[in-house]
């Protein structure tokens, strides 16, 4: 490397392979400056190290030598004016040499600024762009310059630079404004500032420009003291116009010059005095060289009317079409114009007449021009009315009498009538008003116009008189009274069918005594009456309408019922005559009355009358048995009402009860100890339990409990439930020593009264009980005493393991389950259990309890084992189950069909069912699913249960299967399927009312003239309904059941009555004109016509082309042979010919 040394004068030595640095450090003090150009600087290096040779100061000015030995050096300059220096410390070693530069910043601020505005002179315009530029002379270093651009004090745009020239230089920064209006008066300037960092001076040197003024010129404003203003009559106000804009605007006002207004310095009008004249817009301009705005302001006088002096003889005028009209139109005041405008036309007159007004739609004005005031016109109102050329009243799509309840449509056909918007078209029955109707429509010219009215005619209404009035309403201008027209009345008959009979009632006579019945009813056309009743010798009908009974018995007792008929239906009354002093006759005599029946035992009963009845037959439940004798193989049913039912002339219906009561005899009798297993102890309470399973009727039970052979308690139950059921009597005891090895048994007995079996049936069951003292030695093996344990730590049952871990079994099924132990200094174990339980025994480690038919529904099996200490027992959940003996389901309160709509309440009858806490009973109609029932009782033993389901039966359920099912749902331990049982069906007969087919038998069916109409009545019920046709009876029609054949026009009532309801429809036959004659006969003249046509043509064509005129003069003989040609006409056409013989011409 080499190193200059300074020695007063350079010498550079150069040393081989020595490094550029050594260790010696060097330090400026400060490390950097900032001057201004010709100011003095100083700076001090120093250093640390004491081995070197020397150190010096290498700059372009003021520099020193290298001083030996030195550890300090000074860089002075007086006026520092080198804009590149960069002086240089430097330390000499004895090896190499170390220098530091000195960062030097000279700075110099402008030595001028100002700032103009850039190819423009003058005042600016608003919205324009203009571009002021500011001018920086002789300012460095630039790169550390910040031009700051300023609106008075606020901050516009900073303007940097980053070229790093370090000598002085000139910029011309720009700034773009496009001045508002806002910006007139504004002063713009701008800044030079040298930001020279922390070492700099602070704050930056700064040196701003001159202020720039500028002065904006801009249009006019929008006018804003200028307001619409109302004032009253005779007062005064003025109107004030004020604009803001450079050069300052002036202002000119257009207005009516009324006499009473003038204007004042240009911006300012006064009005005085105001009147009607000074009504009107007043218009205000504001003008500079710029342009220019204007504004509008509309002053309304209180109290006073707009000037236009114009007067029509009549501003408003009702004609009549085709009448005369003239109006005259004057004014007040002298006018510069005066005309009249009809439509498009001017007429220069100040009168319009016509004679003869034709047009409906016309707007006459009267129309004038004045000074001051300008143009005005004033209207002639005019409505041109027509009264109609005809009125008419129809009945709609309909002819003939009316049906009452039935909606019909009454027409008003009102012709060419004007204006539409000034009718009243007013409807009438009789002089009583119905309706008013009105119309919006504005047409002017006449119209034909049919306003309707729905009619729902009743009774009241037959021969009624209907009416319509058009009524043209014109105002106080028109006629008085309103034009009007009406017309003719239209006549309405009304049929309907029979009302309620008012006189027939329930009658209470003696024996002996007479009465009469009346039967009245009001109906169109007049009804006909019938009766029904017992055909009993001292009855008698009169008049049809009145049914008289002499010397009355019991063989009139009963109903008797009066039917009204006439074409449109039928209406019937029913009177109950009850006779003090005698009976009901029901002749009907059961070979038994009551009757007990062993549950599955046959059964058979004759029922027999003592006269002639017209129906007999049997009713059980819904079932009817058309016969006099019910018998059964089998009786399956716990809850049966058979009846016998007769029908008897004169009498009516009338039915016996069969009373029977349907026993059986418990399925099984068993007796155990609640809460108990094992000895009993001496003078400990206990509850003995008789499970009795699926006994009936209950309230016929009689359970007796006896001790050996002495009697102890009689049970007996009020529960009127007939179905089998499951009952548990308890008995109490307190056993002594005595009591040791007793049987105690309990007997069910059914109590059936004097018709069941002597003696009663009986059941009986047995229970043998043990008495000790429990003893208090350690158990000895084939004992099944268990040591009590004096305590139990938790956690030991641990040692016991049970497999399976808990059990479902059905009733009567085997079981078994191993108890196992891991412990090895244990002393035995076994199973505590009332049944199938073992003996304690000694260190065994697994032992089995094992039963054949499990039957205890209480039972808790309990392993355990003994130690040392203490006792540990495991508890075996057991699950015993059973599926029902028996499921039925039964109509609740009813027997017999259902009738739609109506709510029913079927019951599902579950017998000796277990857990009835895992039974889901299931409803099913078909294989629809219905609902289910759950149960939350925690009984284990069978119990019966009944749920219910709500149905409202609908026609589609006409013929439905209702059943449920009982599901055991014993979880994943019991059978997978779950065990279920299933009720038998129930049938379900739906009986509803009759439903006429409307598409058989539309309400309006055409008939022609000679050809008859079949109307087919069909109808879908239950019961299937009786059709039954009413008509006039002057009517030629042929019944044939449900269909009636027609030849003539009519109305025809189709009656479908069931056992639930009567339902009917009522049609109208219309006759039409046969048309069918007519058009064959004119068919056929036609095909004559047109033979004799073709005949004609067909002639000429043959004469012309088939046949021609011969002559035999100068005929040509051909050189045919025969010379059998002769010419035609001579045409030269060859005609074929005969040569006769002499013998064959005759003359």
């Amino acid at each position: 490397m080499c190193i200059r040394i300074f020695l007063g004068f350079s010498v550079l030595i150069c040393i081989a392979g020595g490094p550029t640095r050594a260790s010696c450090p060097l330090e400026l003090n400060p490390p950097s400056v900032v001057v201004k150009y010709g100011d003095p600087v100083s700076v001090n290096c120093s250093t640390s190290c004491t081995d070197h040779v020397g150190m010096g100061l290498e700059a372009t000015h003021g520099g020193t030598a290298l001083q030996l030995n030195a550890t300090n050096v000074t860089w002075i300059v007086d006026n520092l004016e080198d804009w590149t220096i960069q002086p240089v410390c430097y330390i000499t070693t004895s090896t190499n040499q170390v220098k530091e530069t000195l960062p030097v910043i000279l700075y110099k601020t402008p030595d001028n600024m100002s700032i103009s505005l850039l190819n423009h002179s003058g005042p600016m315009v608003e919205g324009t762009e203009y571009r002021l530029q500011c001018d920086i002379q002789n300012v460095a270093p630039l790169q550390n310059l910040v031009v700051k651009w300023y609106k008075g004090n606020e901050s516009l745009l900073n303007v940097t630079y980053s070229n790093s020239t370090k000598t002085p230089v000139d910029v011309s920064p720009t700034l773009t404004i496009t001045p508002s209006r806002d910006d007139d008066g504004a002063q713009y300037r701008c800044e030079a500032e040298l930001d020279l960092g922390p070492e700099g001076p602070q704050p930056p040197p700064t040196v701003s420009s001159e202020p720039l003024d500028v002065t904006v010129h801009f249009m006019p404003r929008n006018i804003l003291e200028l307001r619409d203003t109302e004032v009253d009559v005779g007062s005064s106000t003025q109107l004030k116009c004020n604009s803001n804009g450079n050069p300052p605007p002036e202002y000119s006002w257009t207005f009516y010059r009324a006499p009473n207004v003038k204007v004042e310095n240009n911006d300012t009008l006064i009005i005085e005095d105001a009147t009607g004249a000074n009504i009107g817009y007043y218009t205000c301009f504001a003008r500079n060289t710029l342009g220019m705005v204007s504004a509008i302001a509309r002053i309304s006088v209180r109290g006073a009317d707009p000037v236009c002096p114009l007067q029509l003889s009549a501003d408003r005028m009702v004609i009549k079409y085709e009448d005369p009209v003239s109006v005259l139109c004057s004014t007040t005041t002298s006018a510069e114009t005066l005309y009249w405008t009809v439509d498009s036309q001017k007429i220069n007159n100040n009168t319009w007449s016509v004679n003869r007004l034709l047009k409906w739609d016309i707007s006459p004005y009267c129309n004038a021009t004045f000074p001051g005031i300008g143009s005005c016109r004033k209207p002639l109102h005019i409505t041109v009315y027509k009264t109609p050329d005809n009125m008419s009243i129809s009945l709609l799509n309909h002819s003939g009498p009316m049906v009452e309840g039935t909606e019909y449509r009454l027409q008003c056909d009102i012709q060419n009538v004007a204006p539409l918007q000034n009718l009243v078209v007013k409807w009438y029955k009789g002089n009583e008003p119905l309706l008013n109707v009105t119309y919006s429509n504005s047409t002017k010219t006449p119209v034909d116009v049919s306003p309707t009215l729905t009619i729902t005619p009743s009774s009241d209404d037959d021969g009624a008189q209907y009416r319509c009035e058009a009524e043209l309403d014109l105002g106080p201008e028109g006629p008085q009274p309103p034009p009007t027209v009406s017309s003719e009345p239209l006549d309405v008959t009304v049929h309907f069918m029979p009302r309620n009979i008012l006189e027939l009632r329930d009658t209470e006579v003696d024996v002996g005594s007479s009465t009469p019945l009346k039967c009245n009813s009001n109906g169109n056309p007049p009804p006909e009456y019938s009766w029904t009743f017992y055909r009993a010798p001292n009855v008698k009908v009169e008049n049809n309408d009145t049914l008289i009974i002499e010397d009355a018995t019991g063989a009139n007792i009963g109903y008797y019922t009066c039917f009204a008929r006439n074409t449109l239906g039928m209406v019937s009354a029913i009177a109950r005559i009850s006779v003090r002093g005698a009976d009901p006759v029901c002749p009907l005599q059961l070979s038994a009355d009551r009757m007990v029946i062993k549950y599955e035992d046959p059964v058979s009963v004759l029922c027999s009358t003592t006269t002639s009845a017209e129906t007999l037959y049997w009713t059980i439940d819904s079932q009817k048995i058309n016969d006099n004798t019910w018998s059964v193989n089998r009786l399956l049913k716990w809850d049966i009402s058979p009846y016998c039912n007769a029908t008897f002339p004169g009498i009516g219906s009338c039915r016996k009860p069969l009373h029977i009561t349907v026993y059986k005899t418990p399925d099984n009798m068993s007796i155990s100890l609640l809460n108990h297993s094992g000895p009993m102890v001496e003078g400990t309470e206990y509850r003995l339990q008789c499970d009795i399973q699926n006994v009936a009727p209950l309230q016929n039970l009689v359970v007796k409990w006896y001790k050996g052979n002495e009697f102890l308690l009689n049970v007996t139950y009020s529960n009127s439930t007939k179905t089998p059921v499951d009952v548990s009597p308890t008995l109490i005891i307190t056993p002594s020593r005595d009591d040791d090895g007793a049987q105690y048994r309990c007997e069910a007995e059914l109590v059936l009264g004097p018709e069941g079996p002597q003696p009663p049936p009986t059941v009986s069951s047995k229970y043998q009980i043990y008495v000790e003292i429990r003893p208090q030695h350690q158990p000895t093996p084939g004992s099944r005493n268990i040591v009590q344990p004096t305590a139990k730590p938790k956690g030991h049952n641990d040692l016991l393991e049970l497999n399976p871990p808990s059990v479902v079994v059905k009733y009567g099924d085997p079981v078994s389950v191993n108890c196992s132990t891991s412990c090895t200094d244990c002393e035995g174990m076994g199973w505590e259990v009332t049944q199938g339980g073992t003996a304690f025994q000694l260190n065994a480690t697994i032992v089995t309890w094992f039963v054949d038919n499990l039957e205890d529904w209480t039972i808790k099996p309990m392993c355990y084992i003994t130690t040392s200490t203490n006792q540990v027992t495991k508890t075996l959940p057991v699950i015993l189950y059973k599926t029902p003996d028996k499921m039925s389901i039964s109509l609740l309160d009813h027997s017999g069909p259902m009738v739609e709509g109506t709510e029913y309440r079927l019951q599902c009858d579950i017998q000796n069912v277990a857990p009835v806490q895992n039974l889901t009973v299931k409803w099913y109609k078909g294989n629809e699913s219905l609902l289910n029932v759950t149960y939350s009782n925690s009984t284990k033993t069978p119990v019966d249960v009944s749920p219910t389901l709500t149905i409202t039966p609908r026609s589609d359920d006409d013929g439905a299967q209702y059943r449920c099912e009982a599901e055991l749902d014993l979880g994943p331990e019991g059978p997978q399927r779950p065990p279920t049982v299933s009720s038998e069906p129930l049938n379900v007969t739906v009986y509803y009312k009759p439903h006429i087919n409307a598409s058989q038998l539309p309400k309006r069916i055409p008939v022609f003239q000679g050809y008859p109409e079949e109307l087919v009545c069909e109808a879908k019920g239950n019961p299937k309904p009786r059709i039954q046709w009413f008509y006039d009876p002057t009517k030629l029609v042929r019944d044939a059941g449900g269909n009636l054949t027609v030849y003539e026009a009519g109305l025809y009532n189709c009656t479908a009555t069931n056992n639930v309801e009567t339902s009917f429809v009522v049609v109208e036959v219309i006759l039409k004109e046969d048309y069918l004659p007519l058009i064959a006969g004119f068919v056929a003249i036609m095909v004559v016509v047109i033979s004799v046509i073709f005949i004609f043509i067909y002639s000429i064509y043959y004469k012309n082309t088939k046949m021609g005129r011969y002559s035999l003069k100068d005929a040509k003989l051909s050189s045919t042979p025969n010379g059998n040609v002769a010419q035609n006409g001579g045409r030269n056409i060859p005609l074929p010919m005969t040569r006769l013989s002499q013998p064959n011409i005759i003359f």
